[in-house]
């Protein structure tokens, strides 16, 4: 039975929401779940 997860970033131009997207991304793929950023 698939399981998702959704993951919401938010935050003000700046401050490295884009940054912190992109790490958490690496982080499940890396992790062995299938990402789509």
């Amino acid at each position: 039975m698939p399981i998702d997860f959704n993951f919401m970033v938010g935050g003000e131009a700046g401050q490295g929401v884009q940054s912190v997207g992109f790490l958490l991304a690496k982080v499940f793929a890396r992790g062995g779940y299938h990402v789509f950023a």
